[in-house]
């Protein structure tokens, strides 16, 4: 499974999107793409250390920031290309 995020460390926000790109968003948006299942450090809240879940990887990476809706709906469910297009045309 392939997920993709943006996160804004200063807001303590972050919500799942489809493309990897932040343009258009604001500052401090940052994307991150990642497969589950994944390994990581074993620890009390995850004890044999996989990922396989899309709740699991939100508990260890974003266990103190908020998941929040797509900041710009009307590009939350473009992929990265279809992103980019539609942007550019924002600005001309």
């Amino acid at each position: 499974m392939n997920l993709t995020t943006c996160s804004n460390l200063r807001l303590k926000q972050f919500f799942f999107c489809k493309a990897h790109s932040s343009y258009g968003l604001g500052e401090g948006w940052v994307p991150v793409s990642t497969e589950l299942p994944m390994l990581v450090a074993p620890r009390p809240s995850l004890p044999d250390g996989i990922v396989d879940t899309k709740e699991k990887y939100v508990m260890i990476f974003y266990s103190d920031e908020t998941e929040i809706s797509h900041p710009r709906p009307d590009l939350a469910n473009l992929k990265t290309f279809e992103l980019y297009r539609e942007l550019d045309a924002e600005t001309k």
